[in-house]
């Protein structure tokens, strides 16, 4: 939606908040289909890509179908309950380990799983051996009797047998090759008791397929980014020249780019663990470092994650440069941290989730946690004072801590908000 090229007034700006809220988020969608052992316990799950809440499958080609299961399975959903624990199957096709894409994900949850349609060639071979030694398993996806990918075998920990396409003598030849390369064997597609069975005597150890489920597709809301804030973050991490305060520029102007960016500093994409709460977006930026926020922004370029900015994240701009207006009229803390409270304070809106549990999930510093959830303290009183003069006619902040709050301050937030829409439309 093209937004006014003058400000609007604060009654108008009201009613496009709230006329543009059932429309500010859209779905992330996955389907997770169970992977269990002989014993019928959960040996873990394959995610797939899906955009839509069918059941089936969601064409797209390959590297930006990882692209989107990344960044869904990872940052939009939560992880943990997603896999319950157990080992999270990613496919990855021949440009997506070619791509370094999978780097970043953490080692001791994820199977690679090879597609059947990789041509093996050194370049593969090399991906994957890189990947082997960065602790990741590996599986072979849909192997049928005299497969093209032999060459993989010795790096496979798991092979995924396509029962569909043997019969009673192909099966025991390719489960005598895989025994004799100490390979896992999973028996794929399984769609009746008696495949079942008669994998379970051969020695099969892992089973999927829609004789014990099919996949379940799950969806999470998820705001969508500017693909022009996307590319630009991109660019800049490219940049020998730049640095973490032009990073967070470039984030902080668009909503939805900075709460991913704080999802990803709280998943488990990124390890090693955090001892710091976070302050502000470019305090998030600098704990990432240069070659995450490269990762990031690879991942959502590719995963095709691109909407124009929605009303109400101009809104979140009018209301996150205000906070830091004040800041900077009043004193008593940092405008870039008044800036992340007012950026984020529609997020429980925007996302459908109490604030309580936003806070909670991108373990925000213990000062901002307070302004968001109680509006108490010194940036608490300052989301007071701008939510007092987007809803009145008064401008003089409620708090007696703060100062007065200027109509040219917030005209001056609304005009900085709309160049900023502008910027990223002509990016996109």
């Amino acid at each position: 939606m093209k937004m006014p090229s003058a400000a609007p007034s604060r009654s108008e700006l009201g009613k496009l908040f709230l006329d543009s809220i059932p429309h500010t988020t859209d779905e992330a969608y996955i389907a997770r289909q169970p992977i269990l052992t002989a014993r019928g316990g959960l040996a873990g799950y394959e995610i797939l890509y899906r955009n839509t809440d069918k059941s089936i499958h969601s064409h797209s080609d390959g590297i930006a179908a990882t692209a989107s299961v990344i960044i869904n399975a990872f940052l939009d959903f939560a992880y943990n309950e997603l896999g319950n624990g157990k080992s999270i199957f990613i496919n990855a096709d021949r440009d997506v380990l070619l791509s370094e894409m999978t780097d970043s994900l953490p080692t001791g949850d994820v199977v690679i799983e090879i597609l059947e349609d990789v041509t093996v060639d050194h370049k593969v071979i090399a991906a994957v051996e890189r990947i082997k030694d960065m602790g990741y398993q590996i599986a072979l996806d849909d192997w049928v009797s005299g497969d093209a990918r032999v060459g993989l075998l010795p790096y496979a920990d798991i092979v995924k047998v396509e029962i569909s396409a043997h019969d009673s003598n192909t099966l025991p030849a390719t489960v005598k090759l895989l025994k004799a390369h100490g390979i896992t064997m999973l028996a794929e597609k399984v769609e009746t008791e008696e495949q079942y069975r008669n994998c379970l005597s051969l020695g099969f150890e892992m089973f999927q397929g829609f004789f014990f489920s099919k996949p379940e597709v799950r969806s999470a809301p998820r705001l969508t980014s500017s693909y022009g804030s996307v590319l630009r973050l991109l660019e800049l991490t490219h940049d020998a020249n730049a640095c973490f305060h032009d990073i967070a520029e470039v984030i902080r102007r668009d909503p939805a780019l900075a709460h991913k960016v704080l999802q990803y500093v709280n998943s488990p994409l990124c390890t090693g663990g955090r001892s710091k709460h976070i302050d502000s977006i470019e305090h998030a930026a600098s704990m990432l470092g240069f070659n995450k926020l490269r990762q990031l922004a690879s991942i959502m370029s590719l995963s095709h994650l691109t909407d124009a900015p929605m009303p109400v994240f101009y809104h979140a701009l009018v209301r996150a440069r205000m906070c830091e207006v004040i800041a900077g009229q009043c004193g008593g803390t940092r405008g870039d941290i008044a800036f992340t409270v007012g950026l984020l304070s529609l997020m429980d809106i925007l996302l459908k989730t109490p604030m309580e549990e936003l806070v909670l999930s991108l373990r925000l510093s213990p000062q901002i946690a307070e302004a968001l959830t109680q509006q108490k303290g010194r940036l608490g009183e300052i989301l007071a004072c701008t939510i007092a003069s987007e809803n009145t006619s008064n401008h003089s902040c409620p708090s007696s801590g703060c100062c007065k709050v200027e109509v040219e301050g917030f005209l001056e937030a609304s005009l900085w908000a709309d160049r900023v829409l502008e910027v990223g439309r002509s990016g996109d």
